[in-house]
């Protein structure tokens, strides 16, 4: 029995010549494709990038309100602590009208979030992804410590009108004062580490001109109650001239 090879109907080398003009073709389609995806992920990379850089600049603009009442949290807490000792030794004490409360701010991560979730980070580089993840590290250790902050400062505002204070609460509202000064301090710290990120990648913080943040802890302690609430609830600038600067 014998085999027959089948030639090609217009020879062999006719035959390579098509083969390869079908694999030139094969190989051009994909390169073309290639591009166009490479075009693809670098738009959506520029896209989440922006977005990211834009939050950034946001949170760390809201940051900022909070280092302009720093004196302010700083004397609430001598006035509160000197209110204690005062009190612990017998001495006649004027009652803290007002104690009010530390900048809080709502951090927003949701273009992060979004970028992350839909794997859009894994087209930036593996050093840009670690930059963004340290960033977003220190902004959530902000957020942390302002909550256990606000619970401290809600015990501490138990004191105002109060013209004595027990043994007993002597010792926990120094304790409560020693741990409103380590989250300020882990607040201020976080912070500025935070801004120092954004500042290294050329994100400057957003301005919000018509959000200006919380003066409760700036207005005068022997201010009533009523008063400071007409106050912070009223139009004002960041640091109003009637309760000074701070």
């Amino acid at each position: 029995m014998h085999f027959h090879v089948p030639k090609p109907l217009h020879g062999w080398r006719e035959f390579a010549g098509e083969v390869g003009i079908i694999v030139l073709g094969v190989l051009i389609a994909l390169g073309v494709e290639q591009v166009v995806q490479t075009v693809h992920d670098r738009r959506v990379a520029d896209e989440s990038r922006r977005a990211i850089n834009l939050e950034l600049g946001e949170i760390t603009g809201d940051l900022s309100k909070r280092v302009r009442t720093e004196p302010c949290i700083a004397r609430r807490l001598n006035e509160v602590d000197a209110f204690v000792t005062a009190a612990a030794a017998g001495k006649p004490v004027k009652p803290l009208l007002w104690i009010g409360r530390p900048q809080i701010h709502t951090i927003e991560t949701a273009a992060w979030n979004s970028a992350s979730q839909a794997g859009r980070t894994a087209l930036f580089t593996a050093e840009e992804q670690n930059r963004y993840a340290n960033s977003y590290a220190l902004v959530d250790n902000v957020g942390e410590s302002e909550a256990r902050e606000q619970d401290v400062w809600g015990q501490l505002r138990g004191l105002e009108g109060e013209a004595s204070v027990s043994p007993t609460e002597v010792f926990t509202i120094r304790s409560l004062v020693s741990q409103a000064r380590s989250l300020d301090w882990r607040i201020r710290i976080y912070s500025l580490q935070a801004r120092l990120a954004a500042a290294a990648e050329n994100i400057r913080p957003v301005p919000t001109p018509h959000d200006q943040g919380s003066i409760s802890v700036c207005v005068s302690s022997d201010t009533p109650r009523a008063r400071a609430v007409q106050i912070i609830d009223g139009p004002h600038p960041y640091v109003g001239s009637e309760f000074g600067e701070p």
